[in-house]
């Protein structure tokens, strides 16, 4: 399990029981407010890998079509 966050606050929402129990089933967390956090991680790293997916197949689409692209170590170069 990772971490507590370091930053917390105190929100009251309405959250789905079912799915609910059932996260908490899968991921093994004890509490409501460890699946919630654990669920809030998830989500923003498979979001940032998404992200991430999006640039390079754009950036793959870009060298495709012979454009210029800047490399890792700030250059610029044709693939």
């Amino acid at each position: 399990m990772a971490p507590s966050c370091p930053q917390s606050s105190a929100t009251q929402i309405g959250i789905d029981d079912d799915a609910l129990a059932e996260a908490m089933r899968l991921s093994g967390a004890k509490t409501k407010k460890e699946m919630v956090n654990i669920a809030l991680r998830e989500y923003a790293e498979r979001r940032a890998r998404t992200e991430a997916r999006l640039r390079h197949l754009e950036q793959a689409q870009q060298v495709g079509r012979g454009r210029v692209l800047a490399t890792s170590r700030g250059r610029e170069g044709r693939l």
